[in-house]
């Protein structure tokens, strides 16, 4: 009857390790899990600051581009204007 007893509490046992072995691989699993969230979350701020910031760039890039060009149209206006007042004081002697 010993043999008997002996051989349950060893199947007691293993059905005890093998019970704490899943709780524990469920908990490491759930720490991976939490972790790669993090992770994942940081990364993507990361990225999202970065997206941001490389907008900002292009759209001061881009502001300035449309300065020069309006400074550019402004000048070339005037030169226009300039031209034509010439043209009209020529017709109007003429």
């Amino acid at each position: 009857m010993t043999t008997f007893t002996e051989a349950f509490d060893r199947l007691r046992e293993a059905c005890d390790q093998a019970h704490e072995n899943r709780e524990n691989l469920i908990r490491n699993l759930q720490a991976d899990v939490a972790a790669k969230a993090q992770e994942t979350t940081d990364n993507l701020a990361s990225q999202s600051r970065q997206r941001h910031a490389d907008f900002a760039a292009m759209m001061t890039e881009l502001r300035h581009n449309v300065r020069t060009q309006a400074q550019q149209t402004r000048k070339q206006l005037a030169d226009v204007a300039a031209d034509l007042r010439r043209g009209g004081a020529t017709f109007n002697r003429g």
